[in-house]
């Protein structure tokens, strides 16, 4: 008698970061770049980031980049490839990924989500 066949549960954490790698992989072949490259474009964006928002104060810009506790940049990491995708649906060339980041990382939205989730982490 065949043995019932077993379905492999996958969880949702396991879901979405393959869906994130998928993503990283796609950019980083349209944009005919390395993965290392996309990593170092992806933390200089985040760096940048925290120092728009707190330029004379580099202790608060230090613990918010090395400490986990913030959870800095698993929320920088979300937002970042939502953009990413936002490029592929949008068509902007893939060619100008790093201006693109750039003008991303200048946008109001960013900016307000990124006071808004440090405020909450500060509190």
């Amino acid at each position: 008698m065949p043995q019932p066949q077993q379905i492999k549960q996958v969880s949702r954490t396991e879901q979405d970061s393959t869906l994130l790698n998928e993503i990283v992989d796609r950019v980083c072949r349209y944009a005919e770049m390395p993965k290392e490259t996309y990593l170092n474009i992806f933390f200089e964006m985040g760096c940048k980031a925290v120092e728009l928002i707190y330029k004379e104060n580099k202790a608060i810009q230090m613990d918010i980049l090395t400490d986990t506790g913030y959870g800095f940049w698993g929320w920088f990491m979300v937002e970042y490839i939502r953009h990413d995708e936002d490029l592929h649906t949008t068509d902007v060339p893939y060619r100008k990924y790093e201006s693109s980041k750039k003008t991303w990382l200048s946008t109001f939205k960013l900016y307000d989500g990124l006071t808004n989730f440090i405020s909450y982490k500060l509190v």
